[in-house]
């Protein structure tokens, strides 16, 4: 049962409580107790003397919690303020701080009224705790609600349906309680000056770019817009101004507002009859370099047809030059042709050449009385025939032989002043031929490649030496008998120097210099390659999986073939080694994985060349050559060469491991089997 205490404390104040003992503290307090109810809210009024606080609360015994709204009037020298909920950011952080006004279970709309400490700035918060400027309105944007902000005069109960968010001010509705934005009255914008001007700004909904002036309208009346698109299309319709009224005219009705073709154009300027017009300005035009007098023409200047084109005369056309002084100048860098129903029949070439195109093929006879000739002034005259018994025909370019006492034909040699050619086959094809332009003798070919090119076999009876005199730089010795004899390269191994160093090619630099294949002799005498000299530059990944897989330097050659090594040489330039173990048997080896099975290292592997762990451990520069080890083990056919080492690296060397070998790739048959020299049965 509800109890009333009333309390007074040592100033005789009055302390009342409804069913709760009152405190110092509190001039009233109304609160259930435990045997009223146990978990519905009851009011509770109590004053806060920190604060001059009315408090209203709710007291919740089966939570922890407690939600307040604390009503506070404060006046000081220096303020007064009223507030409703004193809790801080922050504090009951699970509980909403705000006053609120809304149905329970709907969406609340947060109000707040705040100012500084001098009553300046006051700021107006809609949605938001913290407002930041005269009217701070915040409203979560979603595909619902995109967050409008419409501040309007309208009797409908819904708002204009839109994308994004909208500033619309405006009053009324039209018929379907839908914004009509018919209503909206204007903006205005002003400074004291007069000077504002007003501007459109876009971005995204999310703000991720920047705002955008799009349209400006400035206090004089100019509009600006940012961006005008263009129209991809005819429209007909060309935007004019009407005492600043913004309306279109056809494009039928712009030609004639602008007088286009009704001779009231800008075009200018003034000429000479008979004269053909040529603009002399921009806009002006004048007498030109034609003139036309009747049906005959003059130009002032040089007539310059562009490239390719032609000017064409009629059936009875003549071309007159002046009737005095310099005549008629045809000039051009390239040929004169005279043609005479569309063919060709004398071309003044541009070297001074002069060809009569219907000549030279015996169809136009006739006895002559004169021999046309050429002075050393290049003039052509006419002098008399000189009589002889000399008969005969022949083709032009061939030189002339005496094919009787006084007849001349054709001979086997002919000269065309570039090339001469001597003997022919029945197929034409010249035995010698000579190109005297470029020095070059081509013997059995047409197109010689060098100064000397023969096209078929070449037997020299006697020594052969390639040299500038006597060098011998290849010699083959004939000696003019029978018999076999010697070859010999005279400018390799010769003595003089000093040893082991002699030799003119012997430890030449240059890369082109290197030994890649060491030379040989079949069994009929024929060059053939012996070893190869390969290098294989290693570096980076190329160490990591040395003992799960290996590095193949040398691949397999092949089906019934096996690589035969016998020197190696190995440089790493320099740079950390790498985190190789410190244990003796931590190596590395070249050689082959033995068999088909599993290639562990080293129990499964060839090691041909062997390097130990100082070596590996060591850092900067170093070199290691060897010939080929001794290991005790078989070799087996189509094997890789590969490098292996007894671990796997996680830090690699930071230099390079440059690997020279000397080899030999053989095949089993051809190389052993059927290459035998000696065959014994018996000891």
């Amino acid at each position: 049962m509800a109890n009333i205490n009333f309390l007074s404390d040592s100033h005789n104040v009055g302390h009342v409580g409804i069913g709760v003992e009152p405190t110092s503290s509190n001039m009233l307090i109304v609160k259930s107790v435990s045997d009223l109810t146990s978990s519905e809210n009851i009011a509770l009024f109590e004053t806060d003397t920190s604060g001059t606080i009315i408090r209203l609360k709710a007291d919740n015994s089966a939570s922890t919690d407690e939600s307040s709204s604390d009503i506070s009037a404060v006046v000081t020298g220096t303020k007064s303020v009223t507030t409703i909920n004193t809790d801080a950011e922050g504090v009951n952080s699970d509980k909403i701080r705000d006053v609120q006004f809304g149905f329970a279970g709907s969406e609340r709309f947060t109000m707040r009224l705040t100012s500084d400490a001098s009553g300046s700035n006051p700021f107006f918060g809609i949605g938001r705790n913290t407002p930041t400027s005269t009217i701070d309105a915040n409203s979560k944007a979603t595909a619902a609600n995109p967050g409008e902000l419409f501040l309007r005069i309208s009797t409908g109960s819904t708002i204009e349906a839109g994308v994004g968010s909208q500033i619309i001010f405006g009053v009324g509705s039209d018929a379907t309680n839908n914004f009509n934005s018919s209503l909206i009255k204007g903006l205005r914008t002003s400074d004291n000056d007069g000077s504002s001007s007003l501007s459109f700004w876009t971005t995204d909904r999310s703000q991720a770019t920047a705002p955008a002036q799009r349209v400006l309208i400035s206090k004089d009346g100019a509009v600006t817009f940012n961006t005008i698109a263009n129209a991809t299309s005819d429209t007909n319709k060309f935007l004019v101004s009407d005492s600043g009224v913004l309306k279109y005219r056809t494009g039928a009705e712009v030609l004639s507002d602008i007088g286009a073709g009704t001779g009231s154009g800008t075009i200018t300027g003034s000429g000479t009859a008979n004269k053909v017009t040529q603009f002399t300005g921009t806009s002006a035009i004048g007498d030109g370099p034609i003139t036309f007098s009747s049906n005959d023409s003059t130009f002032a200047g040089h007539v310059t047809l562009a490239s390719d084109k032609k000017v064409n005369f009629g059936a009875s056309t003549n071309i007159e030059g002046a009737t005095s002084g310099t005549k008629m100048i045809l000039e051009t860098s390239d040929d004169y042709l005279f043609r005479f129903g569309g063919t060709t029949k004398v071309s003044f070439e541009s070297n001074g050449t002069v060809n009569f195109i219907g000549y030279g093929g015996g169809s136009i006879t006739g006895t002559g009385a004169k021999a046309l000739q050429v002075t050393s002034g290049g003039k052509i005259i006419e002098a008399d025939i000189t009589s002889g018994t000399v008969t005969g025909t022949g083709t032009a370019n061939s030189i002339p032989k005496w094919s009787s006492a006084s007849v001349l034909t054709d001979s086997e040699i002919s000269d065309t002043g570039s090339v001469i050619k001597l003997g022919l086959d029945a197929s034409s094809q010249e035995t010698l031929y000579l190109d005297t332009v470029n020095r070059k003798v081509g013997f059995r070919t047409q197109s010689p490649g060098s100064a000397f090119d023969v096209n078929g076999t070449i037997r020299v009876r006697n020594q052969l030496n390639v040299g500038n005199t006597t060098e011998q730089n290849l010699y083959v010795d004939g000696n003019g008998a029978a018999g076999g004899k010697y070859v010999k390269m005279g400018n390799y191994g010769v003595p003089g120097g000093a040893s082991p160093d002699n030799g003119n090619y012997f430890g030449i630099t240059g890369t082109e210099n290197q030994p890649k294949y060491c030379a040989a002799f079949g069994n009929a005498g024929k060059i053939v390659q012996d070893m190869r000299i390969i290098t294989i530059k290693l570096s980076g990944d190329a160490f990591k999986l040395l003992s799960t897989t290996g590095t193949t330097l040398i691949p397999a050659p092949g089906a019934n073939s096996l690589i035969i090594p016998y020197e190696f040489l190995v440089h790493n330039t320099g740079g950390t080694a790498g985190n190789w173990n410190t244990a003796s048997s931590t190596t590395a080896a070249i050689g082959f994985c033995d068999g088909a099975g599993t290639c562990n290292y080293p129990a499964q592997f060839n090691r041909l060349f062997v390097i130990n762990n100082t070596i590996l451990r060591t850092s900067g520069a170093w070199y290691l050559a060897a010939g080929i080890a001794t290991t005790g083990k078989t070799m087996t056919l189509n094997k890789p060469l590969l490098l292996k080492a007894s671990q796997n690296l996680t830090t690699v060397p930071t230099g390079q491991w440059y690997i020279q070998i000397r080899y030999q790739i053989m095949n089993k048959d051809s190389g052993l089997v059927q290459n035998v020299d000696i065959t014994k049965t018996t000891n």
